[in-house]
Order: C-alpha cells, then sequence, then structure tokens
C-alpha cells in the first residue's frame, strides 16, 4: 500500500459541499470556504481514480455557488498540465441527455458535477513517466554502446573530408 498526500487549490464562491473520490468511493469530504485543501490516502499498487465532486447545489437557489480547480498536488509534486486530462460528468435530471453536456478539461464545477483522474502507484514512477517520456533510441544503441555513433560520425565525416 501506497500512502499518498494531496493537495487540491481551489477558487471558489458559496461555501460549495466537494466529496473526495477514491475510485468512486467517498473518502472524504470538505466545504470550499479556503483556497486549498489536503488529505491523505492509501492505495494498493496500480491503477486507481481520484474524484473531486460538487454536490448539493440547488440551481434556483445558490446560482452563484461553484468551485474551480486550479491545481493538484500528489505527494508534493504538482500533476500540471495532466490536469487538463478530464472530463466534466453532471448530475442531471432523467430528462436530460448527458452527450449534451460533454465537458472536457473543464474544471469550473459551477453544476452538481464530478471530474476525475487515473493514476497508478507507485505515483512517483507514474508522475515520472508522464511529464518525462522515454527518449526513443534506434535499435542497438544504447547509453554504453556508442559505436554506432562513432561509425556515423566517421561516414559524414568522410564527406567533409573530400570536399
Amino acid at each position: 500500500m501506497e500512502r499518498i498526500h494531496c493537495r487540491i487549490e481551489y477558487i471558489a464562491d458559496g461555501n460549495p459541499t466537494c466529496n473526495i473520490l477514491i475510485n468512486g468511493k467517498k473518502e472524504f469530504s470538505f466545504t470550499g470556504n479556503s483556497t486549498f485543501y489536503e488529505f491523505n490516502f492509501e492505495t494498493p499498487a496500480g491503477e486507481f481514480t481520484l474524484g473531486i465532486e460538487h454536490f448539493g447545489k440547488d440551481m434556483k437557489k445558490h446560482i452563484n455557488k461553484f468551485i474551480e480547480i486550479k491545481k493538484i498536488f500528489l505527494n508534493d509534486i504538482d500533476i500540471k498540465s495532466m490536469i487538463w486530462k478530464t472530463v466534466q460528468v453532471p448530475k442531471l435530471p432523467s430528462w436530460q441527455n448527458y452527450n449534451d453536456f460533454k465537458w472536457e478539461g473543464n474544471l469550473y464545477l459551477g453544476h452538481n458535477s464530478t471530474i476525475s483522474y487515473k493514476f497508478c502507484s507507485p505515483i512517483i514512477d507514474f508522475l515520472f513517466g508522464y511529464h518525462q517520456p522515454s527518449t526513443q533510441t534506434s535499435y542497438g544503441m544504447s547509453s554504453k554502446d556508442n559505436s554506432f555513433m562513432e561509425d556515423m560520425k566517421k561516414y559524414f565525416s568522410s564527406f567533409i573530408k573530400k570536399k
């Protein structure tokens, strides 16, 4: 099991009520009356989801109630551009069609809705792999075997010497 510290930075108005969902299960609740919320959770090795749910808003009575996610940190590491890799899922009445409300990359939760992220534990390896994709090399090349590069250098240098 990996213990992960999460910090969510946000702006909010109207004291929105929110749940934190780990793998779809409510683990924490908070009221958006600050600029951040921090919590710790444990997850086994492998994939997991982290969700933020805005709930309890009456659209007629609480017109200006919202929460907008600004940053998410996992073990003090900013997930940076990954924050936009989400689709907001609104809570809709049965007579509305969800396909009319596809909000990709929308971090402004003005409706009762949820955004979620897919991660993998160990989190440090996952975030490093996401933000620092591996370098592709030619077949036979590695940091220990430079013979291919030396051969290419000699080959192209021979053209320069001929001129």
